[in-house]
Formats: C-alpha cells, structure tokens, sequence
C-alpha cells in the first residue's frame, strides 16, 4: 500500500495499531484512569503508589509521576524510567486494586530483573 499524503498516512496508522490490538486481544483503546473512573482514580493511585514504594523499598520522588490507564477489562501502570506494565483486571473495585497492585509491583521488578 502506497501513501500518498498525511492522511492515508495516519489512516494506514490507525488501521496497523488497530490491527495490532485485535490481535493482541485489545480492541478497546486505554483512557486515563481519571476520564475512565473518576470516582475511583484517587484510591487507584494510591493503590499503584503504595506498591511501587513497596517494589522500590524507598518512596517515590516529587517528580516520578504513576500513570494509570484503564479499559474495559485491562489495565496498565507506567512510571518513567521503568516502562509500562499491563494486566487482565475485573470490573469489582477490588479485582482494580489488585491488578493495578500486581502490574505496579511487576512494573519495577521486571525492571530491576534487566
């Protein structure tokens, strides 16, 4: 397929990721936690926040900042320096707060593994 200009560029774009996410099982795009759950980002952060200081053994500094994205049953954490880690998650408050627990934890020690 040949591109002629930015549009069939970004179209052919979205087409690939979109593909890579079927996939890969994820056909839904992630949202920040704040736009996806609202009610429930706060406790999520502090959740992600708690178990990275955890992994780290040392707590996190003013500008290492937790990101959290959600869609319908997946989750994924990011901090800088340490990538992104992405899980299965239930839609109960607690199977959300043990996935993004799990994926926080995970995210620094597979890190630290290489």
């Amino acid at each position: 397929m040949e591109a002629d200009s930015g549009t069939q560029v970004d179209a052919l774009a979205d087409w690939a990721e979109a593909t890579s996410r079927a996939m890969s099982g994820r056909t839904t795009s992630f949202k920040p936690v704040e736009d996806a759950l609202p009610g429930l980002a706060a406790q999520l952060h502090s959740v992600a926040r708690a178990a990275l200081e955890q992994a780290l053994g040392r707590r996190l500094k003013a500008g290492e900042q937790v990101r959290i994205q959600f869609t319908p049953g997946r989750i994924s954490v990011s901090l800088e320096g340490y990538g992104t880690c992405e899980t299965e998650t239930g839609a109960t408050t607690e199977s959300l707060e043990e996935s993004v627990f799990s994926a926080s934890y995970s995210l620094v020690e597979g890190a630290v593994d290489y």
